[in-house]
């Protein structure tokens, strides 16, 4: 246990010192250009091996598992959240699609792009909502809707419906590239509508009951990791405002002393340090039913701390200069993944009741 944790220690390091090398001179010119894949912070991640962070050992990675996976997000999290997603994510598809499918995973990483992601909205328990359609030739086609991680050259993870309607998991080259879209946060993370033409290049990597089990599979490792780049995000939010409070001067004294703010700053300091608690000790054991739980909580939790730095800054907090603002974008944005919020709620009580 003790060399896993200083394995693990190691890694936070690793991509501490990789955040403030590569996303933090460049994730406020990113965040107000137009959207476009960030090919230069990917290719610096897949030379430093934290593609594989959630790997197993065979396939290169250190053999943490999901915990390494939630030490990437956390760390970047706190300098950018949208690098963090994008990485987050691609780790995620990439670890959960290893699980159930090898060679589909090999051919990712031979790609050297990131892993986009097509997430359809569950139906229930046992159905998703896809208009994507697979032909007896095993051709696809259809609207994939808005998908995640988007990159020229790339492959996508998608679900779709074979011809006897039972649910596939397709490992899919697109014949075509998209525009991404301009979201309110996030916008380190490309997001383009993509639609499907039959001819696209396509790997079955699941079909039926274990198409359904890499879903949920999916869905609980990229609500984690949401979780986790919320975290870091809550962090660095908290941080931001209390060394502003402790500086800034008005009314005779500094603003940190006035109790209103003290109020605030603590009810801050609370929220941080009980999800950045919860989050380390989070592994592989953690099920679909208590990553959808944790992923509400902590959505509303970083909307509710981003705001209230934002408060703390006063008119600085709507500046671009100051970056706040930006967290309160990312954060909005971030609550919307990998479901939004009531959409994840509903599935959720349906796992309860199941459990019944």
């Amino acid at each position: 246990m003790a060399e896993r944790d200083e394995m693990l220690e190691q890694l936070r390091s690793n991509f501490r010192k990789f955040g403030q090398q590569h996303v933090e001179p460049h994730q406020a010119e990113i965040d107000h250009a137009d959207p476009a894949y960030q090919s230069e912070f990917f290719e610096a991640a897949v030379r430093a091996g934290f593609e594989r962070c959630a790997l197993s050992e065979e396939l290169g990675g250190a053999g943490l598992g999901l915990a390494a996976l939630l030490a990437l997000a956390q760390e970047l999290g706190r300098i950018c959240a949208g690098h963090a997603a994008a990485l987050g994510l691609h780790a995620a598809g990439l670890s959960a699609l290893a699980a159930v499918a090898e060679p589909a995973a090999q051919r990712v990483l031979a790609s050297g792009r990131p892993l986009a992601l097509q997430l359809p909205e569950p139906l229930g328990l046992d159905a998703l909502d896809t208009q994507l359609k697979l032909d007896e030739q095993g051709r696809v086609a259809g609207p994939a809707g808005l998908c995640l991680n988007v990159a020229p050259g790339g492959l996508l993870l998608a679900f779709a419906l074979d011809c006897s309607g039972a649910l596939a998991a397709l490992l899919i080259k697109p014949d075509r590239s998209a525009e991404p879209e301009r979201t309110l946060g996030l916008r380190a993370l490309n997001m383009a509508e993509l639609t499907l033409a039959a001819d696209s290049t396509v790997q079955i990597a699941a079909q039926g009951a274990a198409a359904l089990a890499l879903y949920h599979d999916l869905l609980r490792r990229i609500c984690l990791v949401c979780c986790a780049v919320g975290s870091g995000l809550m962090s660095a939010a908290y941080e931001q405002a209390l060394r502003y409070a402790s500086e800034r001067y008005q009314g005779g004294c500094m603003i940190i002393e006035h109790s209103h703010m003290q109020e605030i700053l603590s009810g801050m300091a609370a929220a941080q340090g009980v999800h950045s608690t919860v989050l380390t000790n989070l592994g592989d054991a953690v099920d679909l039913r208590q990553a959808l739980a944790l992923k509400i909580e902590s959505g509303e939790a970083a909307l509710r701390l981003a705001a209230d730095a934002v408060q703390v800054l006063g008119g600085y907090g709507y500046m671009r200069d100051y970056g706040m603002e930006k967290r309160l974008r990312d954060a909005e944005t971030l609550a919307l993944l990998p479901l939004s919020t009531p959409r994840a709620a509903l599935l959720l009580a349906a796992l309860e009741r199941a459990r019944l």
